[in-house]
């Protein structure tokens, strides 16, 4: 079976239009997550018309917080730029011949589905009608009790099964009906293969009042933790803590390393051997950069991507929480709850599996956040 992959250099500019080609030929078509993200009503079309069958390689984000600030959306009502359907709550821009300052958020309007979840709090969300209109859908997941996927499906009334794969007396491999844990066994062998850091480098960041409490449930390094001026400080106790580990405890040249924590920190904690900035895109991160560049900052939601199979010392500068408005918005209307540790032990361990460990190779973690730790210890035994 061959399979076509969008471009953006042929007789089309974008990739997105390239692939709406694909679709509408019946072609078999390999894209990524953020093209899948893309797909518009056309797009639905033409793969109910060819009777599609996806392959989803790891959960997709389907809910997102957008970063149109609340000052932003106030000038937009009032100047009529957009508009809020009363129904549905999604975001409509009105003037399609509009040039200046709201450029971007325009075209990210006129992309993607957005919607006033409440007041002011802009979501963007992947239509449900994508999936629906796949013959069937096959997601190659892990741990997905634990993701925003699982709960979209349940607010929007989406059945499913559970898949696990088998071996039979001849050694090949195949789909079984029902729901299967993690082997004691296959825990055994990731303990084996991953080495995570136990000493002072975890705690010499800590205010001396943390240090004296039971730091497992310290809510240091998460998203609004970084953001904080008054751990400025401690951000940068950090940072050395990751370049002694990375030099003095591994000895690892930066092209072994692989680092993350959450964007809008990643240039607070960049050094000579940890790179978060292409020096050809100029973003964070480069996940799709066809030139060297240096940069081993992977993004701590990174999914479905082999670049950094070859990494074998980590740095994870993260403590994992889900988006309040997000669970909130997806929870409505549902008996589903939801476990923000599953969440936060999911992310991790999908972030992992980014590095080397895929290859059965040992790995080494640097992981400071005592409750990221414990939930990663605690369920590997």
């Amino acid at each position: 079976m061959q399979f076509k992959e969008p471009s953006d250099t042929g007789a089309l500019p974008t990739k997105s239009a390239d692939l709406l080609r694909l679709l509408s030929e019946g072609q078999n078509v390999v894209l990524s997550h953020e093209l899948f993200k893309l797909l518009n009503d056309t797009a639905i079309d033409r793969i109910k018309e060819f009777d599609y069958t996806l392959f989803l390689d790891e959960e997709i984000e389907v809910v997102e917080l957008s970063d149109i600030t609340q000052d932003d959306l106030k000038i937009l009502k009032e100047q009529r730029l957009i508009e809020i359907d009363p129904t549905s709550k999604r975001v409509k821009w009105l003037d399609s011949q509009y040039h200046g300052d709201f450029e971007r958020t325009k075209r990210e309007i006129q992309q993607k589905a957005l919607y006033e979840v409440e007041q002011n709090i802009i979501l963007w969300q992947l239509p449900p009608g994508i999936f629906e209109a796949f013959h069937q859908v096959y997601i190659m997941t892990f741990l997905f009790r634990g993701s925003m996927l699982f709960l979209y499906f349940q607010k929007y009334g989406m059945s499913f099964q559970y898949l696990h794969i088998e071996k039979d007396s001849q050694e090949k491999y195949y789909f079984s009906q029902g729901y299967e844990e993690v082997s004691k066994l296959e825990k055994v062998r990731i303990k084996s293969l991953l080495d995570v850091y136990e000493g002072r480098l975890n705690t010499n960041y800590l205010p001396e009042s943390k240090k004296k409490r039971n730091i497992q449930e310290y809510s240091g390094l998460s998203s609004s933790w970084h953001q904080s001026r008054k751990n400025k400080e401690y951000i940068n106790i950090l940072k050395r803590n990751a370049m002694n580990y990375i030099q003095n405890y591994r000895h690892a040249p930066k092209n072994t390393v692989m680092w993350t924590t959450f964007k809008p920190a990643a240039n607070k904690y960049e050094n000579r051997r940890m790179k978060a900035n292409c020096r050809w895109s100029g973003r964070i991160s480069c996940n799709e950069c066809t030139r060297p560049c240096g940069v081993n900052f992977v993004s701590c939601n990174a999914r479905a991507t082999n670049r950094y199979a070859d990494r074998t010392t980590l740095i994870y500068l993260c403590n994992i929480f889900p988006v309040p408005p997000v669970v909130q918005y997806l929870s409505q209307g549902t008996t589903a709850e939801f476990d923000a540790d599953l969440y936060a032990l999911a992310q991790l361990m999908q972030w992992i599996w980014r590095s080397a460990i895929r290859r059965g190779e040992a790995v080494s973690l640097y992981l400071p956040s005592a409750r990221m730790r414990k939930l990663l210890l605690d369920w590997l035994g």
